[in-house]
This record gives C-alpha cells, sequence and structure tokens, in this order.
C-alpha cells in the first residue's frame, strides 16, 4: 500500500504573530529553527541600531562635544548623511518584513518525517 503524503497543516498564526510583535526571529525559534532565528534576531539589532546611530549621532556629537565641551555656539553642525539614514532603514524594513514572512510561509510545511 502506498503511503499517502502527510497533509499540509492549517496556517499557524502564532509564529508569525511572535515575530512581528515580540521580536524578530522568536518565531522561527518557536518552530524549533533557532539558526535562522538567531539570525533574524542579530541581523534586525545591528541593522536597527545601525539606523539609530545614522540618525542621533552626529546631533549627539555636535551638541555634547562640540557645543557644551569647547563652549562654541557657533560651529556648524555636522551634516546628515541622507543615504545612510535610508540605507539602515531600508535594510531594517526588509529584515523584519522577511522574518514575518518566513515564520508564516513556514508554519504551513507539514512536520518532518520522524526518522
Amino acid at each position: 500500500m502506498p503511503q499517502q503524503p502527510p497533509p499540509l497543516r492549517k496556517r499557524n498564526f502564532l509564529p508569525l504573530a511572535v515575530s512581528a510583535f515580540v521580536y524578530p526571529g522568536t518565531g522561527q525559534c518557536m518552530q524549533g529553527r533557532w539558526a535562522v532565528g538567531l539570525f533574524f534576531a542579530v541581523g534586525f539589532t545591528a541593522a536597527f541600531l545601525a539606523l539609530v546611530m545614522c540618525t542621533f549621532w552626529p546631533p549627539l556629537y555636535n551638541y555634547f562635544f562640540v557645543t557644551l565641551q569647547l563652549g562654541e555656539l557657533g560651529v556648524a553642525p555636522l551634516s546628515y548623511d541622507a543615504r545612510k539614514i535610508l540605507g539602515s532603514l531600508a535594510l531594517t524594513v526588509l529584515l523584519y518584513l522577511w522574518n514575518a514572512a518566513d515564520a508564516y510561509w513556514r508554519s504551513r510545511r507539514p512536520p518532518a518525517p520522524p526518522t
């Protein structure tokens, strides 16, 4: 008698919800995919920290290190590099959406056959 393939599971939205609302990568860890979950968690954290540094470091540096320490109020502010900010933002959003889509797509796959 030929074996039938295991039926597809109904979509489980819990990994998607956890990855989207708790922290990226946690939904993959719930599914037992620890390496992928760690990749998304570390990648999202690094991209988010790069976004924060590109956005907030120049004015903080200018205010705290130049204005307060040197007392020079007429110092020109450090310029923002919009490409760095937009690049970091795009990478952060891409990793977040990829993480949520991966958790959603992988929740439907049939479980691996026991070995």
